[in-house]
């Protein structure tokens, strides 16, 4: 019992969380990239390990995974990991202010002192929970 009521106290969390970020989007309290970004901070699963986008293994759906969460995680996973090979070499070539774009999507650095490869890993988790959010559409 404890564990259900621990669930839906943590959805109204959610929910309530929700509202506030949507609210602060109609508002323009904060730019929208920023307020975007603070709402796929909230949806990265606890386990979610972002090195998988530095793997060169290739994803593919397994059977468990044709409902449209597990095909929307699969292909977003391959996208993005592309994407982060294209950020990354953008990175190193000078096209891309890494503290900006974390800023610029809610990510703090204030209080954090992060490697550029821990910039690259945020920024491209954010990329894959919104390409996520899109697909399960």
């Amino acid at each position: 019992m404890r564990s259900k009521v621990g669930k839906i106290t943590a959805k109204n969390m959610e929910n309530q969380l929700d509202e506030i970020l949507k609210n602060w989007e109609q508002w323009r309290v904060y730019d929208s990239s920023f307020v975007q970004g603070l709402k796929m901070t909230l949806k990265i699963p606890k386990d979610f390990n972002p090195i998988v986008f530095e793997s060169e293994e290739v994803f593919s759906l397994f059977q468990s995974d044709y409902e449209n969460e597990g095909k929307a995680r699969a292909v977003a996973l391959d996208i993005a990991k592309i994407n982060y090979k294209q950020i990354q070499k953008d990175h190193e070539e000078g096209k891309l202010n890494l503290q900006t774009m974390c800023y610029d999507n809610g990510i703090n650095l204030q209080n954090e002192e992060l490697s550029t490869q821990q910039m690259l890993l945020k920024l491209n988790t954010l990329v894959y929970m919104r390409l996520v959010e899109d697909f399960k559409k």
